[in-house]
């Protein structure tokens, strides 16, 4: 849909023919956040391998810690060469799509692995220590806010990637406290557990249709020329993305639930003609 219906915000070269078509498809290029999807789907594609892991590290928490600390010492390496070499350095053009590739995310699939199959100590510790990781976030926050602010200012986005060092420990640090505040809920029996496991359910999904949502409200405001001040754009641009977004990810969810449901059906009759 992003390639037909809105070419314009293709990254990194537009396509002229239909291998170029296809190249931008599977590189995450047909708009600005889909690498995103290119690297979930190589997630997918890999995840024999944390099931292997799982099993690899079962009653071996020293075999576990081993291996986390040699994922995250790669990860720093990893990040270290891409901020050298390819953020603002000489292979920036050539190389651009090191971003989305697994190496990039693998410590917090690695981290995730181990703390579900170690849960039952890592989530008592968590919990308990709940204060030292808010202390731990804010100082991670200031030290990746300075990194920001080091391209100058104001902030712009290609300035302020995940790809820096900083950003990993800040990312698990964050991921950390998340995982945190969900077990709290989860052993109060939280009244908010049920809607928050249906965002989560979707949330992926209304990401990846946000910016054409975003693009349309976009041009829509601007067609109305309301002269409303930027203090009344931006909240209801960002409020009338979500909604829409949540609602496209929902309304996909039931069509294709009555696609499957018709072809299942469809199976059934023929089974049923042939035998």
């Amino acid at each position: 849909m992003y390639l037909l219906f809105l070419p314009q915000l293709q990254q990194h070269y537009h396509y002229h023919n239909w291998q170029g078509f296809c190249w931008q498809f599977i590189n995450g290029n047909a708009a600005p956040h889909l690498w995103y999807n290119t690297m979930m789907l190589q997630f997918i594609i890999l995840m024999p391998l944390f099931w292997w892991l799982a099993r690899l590290v079962a009653h071996h928490p020293y075999k576990a810690i081993s291996i986390f600390c040699g994922t995250l010492l790669l990860e720093d390496v990893w990040f270290y060469s891409y901020d050298l070499q390819i953020f603002h350095g000489p292979l920036k053009e050539q190389f651009y799509f090191f971003d989305r590739l697994f190496v990039s995310f693998l410590i917090y699939a690695i981290a995730g692995t181990l703390l579900w199959k170690f849960r039952s100590h890592l989530a008592p510790f968590l919990m308990r220590h709940w204060l030292m990781q808010v202390i731990l976030w804010q100082i991670l926050f200031y030290i990746v806010t300075i990194n920001f602010f080091s391209y100058g200012l104001p902030v712009k986005l290609t300035n302020a990637p995940y790809y820096l060092p900083s950003m990993i420990f800040y990312n698990l640090a964050t991921i950390s406290l998340i995982a945190t505040l969900l077990l709290n809920f989860q052993k109060k029996h939280n009244q908010w557990l049920p809607l928050i496991h249906w965002v989560a359910l979707y949330a992926y999904r209304a990401y990846l249709s946000h910016v054409f949502w975003l693009y349309w409200c976009w041009q829509l405001l601007n067609h109305l020329r309301l002269h409303l001040s930027l203090a009344i754009i931006f909240p209801s641009l960002v409020f009338l993305t979500i909604i829409l977004s949540f609602l496209s990810a929902y309304g996909l969810h039931l069509l294709w639930t009555i696609i499957k449901n018709q072809i299942n059906l469809l199976i059934v009759v023929l089974r049923s003609c042939f035998l």
